[in-house]
């Protein structure tokens, strides 16, 4: 039996970071340069374990950041020392992320130098430090998945057209409600879904939805879900084979 319950409220809401990364072949034997793809929830509370130090991370345009590769960035910082001779309290940062660096300096005076600099290694830590001196790990208590933004398409032919509607973020170790609809066809119908788990902090196993199936008891749609970064999903279908779905800019696509 799945128990199934709803975790709403419990923090703000944060929007996610999108790096694109690309496949380029060269020619004339070259070979190919790979740039790994990354889509990373940035923004929201990212501690050092057992200190005061947070870093807050804010984007201007929260739907934008799951389609760009380029971000300036603002924050705030409760500072330790690595950006301030003093501590702090909510520092004003700016800087970029690109491709996956991250590069912040004070806000104040214009033009700072770089004061941290990281890089996330997962979807819950932030690797960052002063340039030249020891990082630390910087970590989210949960992932900011929002499902609901845009619409999950597989690739290839016969395409599977998902549309969520939730969760919007989903804490380490814990589950939320999963709802949305199958829009492949003309109508879209309402699927029925197993609870998303949130990323497993013992394993860093990556979030996941057991099970996606057609409604009333339908077809399995869907198994082994796996929220891979922002952008991707990777899942089984009916006939064992994976099935991969990027999440596409939607405005106007809704659930009966």
């Amino acid at each position: 039996m799945i128990f199934r319950g709803r975790r709403r409220g419990y923090r703000h809401s944060y929007w996610s970071l999108l790096v694109v990364g690309l496949l380029s072949a060269c020619g004339g034997g070259a070979g190919i340069v790979a740039i790994i793809e990354i889509v990373t929830p940035i923004a929201g509370n990212w501690a050092v374990r057992n200190t005061i130090e947070n870093l807050n991370l804010n984007q201007a345009q929260p739907d934008a950041v799951f389609f760009t590769s380029n971000l300036n960035l603002t924050a705030e910082l409760t500072t330790q020392g690595d950006c301030s001779t003093v501590p702090e309290n909510n520092l004003p940062l700016v800087g970029t992320l690109i491709n996956g660096d991250l590069v912040l300096r004070r806000a104040n005076p214009a033009n700072s130098p770089t004061c941290l600099q990281g890089t996330f290694i997962d979807l819950i830590t932030l690797e960052a430090g002063p340039p030249g001196l020891p990082t630390k790990l910087y970590e989210n208590d949960r992932v900011d998945v929002q499902m609901g933004l845009g619409l999950w398409v597989s690739d290839g032919s016969g395409q599977l057209k998902l549309k969520f509607e939730s969760p919007d973020s989903i804490n380490n170790d814990d589950f939320d409600i999963v709802d949305g609809c199958d829009v492949s066809s003309s109508t879209a119908v309402r699927f029925d879904s197993d609870d998303m788990n949130g990323f497993n902090t013992t394993t860093r196993a990556k979030p996941t939805i057991p099970e996606i199936r057609s409604s009333n008891g339908g077809s399995i749609l869907l198994s082994n879900v796996v929220f891979e970064d922002g952008a991707t999903l990777t899942g089984l279908n009916s006939s064992g084979q994976t099935v991969t779905l990027r999440r596409q800019p939607d405005s106007s696509t809704t659930c009966p």
